[in-house]
């Protein structure tokens, strides 16, 4: 996967979780992300601002309803990377007190970060305890000792004296697509073509609009986030 198919897949996944319907964006949205990625917004940077422009929204029901394009979102991602780039350029001129901020903003991200992986260290420890869990399910994630991999991260994490949230995550996505490939390869196949209908059924009326890799990719996309919502299984990333 390439880094603007991820940073495509990351946007678009949250978005449709914040917006809790819809399984595919339109192009109009997929052009506005990848303009985001040609000027550099950092993923985390729209990732936060589509969270802030939600809580904006929340007060009143109607008008969150309409948030259904990403072009919502745009003033408060475009206003967060203005203001990101701004502490940026002050950080460099500023030399008084620049150690002593630096270490406490390094302690609040350990402290966001090292709470984010401890709650899906606690989640995967839910969903094992599930009785509707099979054996072969549990087996699945024995076997590429997920646990034992996230306590590697936070303890890696806890030693770093810089913490880099962006590859973070990044560890995080590679340890998610193990954990889904192996759960792949114990569901029966029967189940597995079901689900495989259903994401085809589901962005049917856009496969004109699509290239033919774009679409097979978007099914696949959709494929596994059916495949999540049927087991349960939470997504490893510091931004769920």
């Amino acid at each position: 996967m390439t880094d603007m198919q991820e940073y495509t897949n990351r946007i678009t996944e949250y978005f449709l979780h914040k917006r809790g319907e819809g399984l595919i964006l339109s192009p109009k949205n997929w052009m506005i992300i990848e303009k985001w990625e040609k000027i550099g917004i950092p993923l985390h940077i729209v990732i936060h601002g589509i969270d802030k422009t939600f809580k904006n929204f929340s007060a009143c029901d109607t008008q969150r309803k309409k948030i259904h394009y990403l072009a919502y979102c745009e003033p408060e991602i475009l206003n967060l990377w203005k203001v990101d780039q701004k502490k940026g350029r002050e950080s460099i001129n500023t030399k008084t007190s620049k150690s002593e901020k630096s270490k406490e903003n390094q302690k609040k991200v350990t402290e966001y970060v090292t709470s984010k992986i401890l709650k899906l260290i606690t989640q995967l420890a839910e969903s094992l305890k599930k009785k509707s869990q099979s054996q072969e399910f549990c087996e699945a994630i024995a076997h590429i000792q997920l646990k034992k991999k996230l306590l590697n991260v936070l303890q890696d994490i806890r030693k770093s004296p810089q913490i880099n949230i962006e590859l973070i995550e990044k560890q995080l996505h590679n340890l998610d697509e193990q954990l889904v490939q192996s759960l792949l390869h114990v569901v029966h196949p029967h189940r597995m073509e079901v689900l495989r209908l259903a994401a085809e059924k589901g962005i049917r009326n856009y496969k004109n609009q699509m290239e033919t890799v774009a679409y097979q990719e978007t099914v696949q996309t959709h494929f596994i986030e059916l495949f999540r919502k049927e087991f349960g299984i939470h997504r490893l990333s510091l931004y769920q």
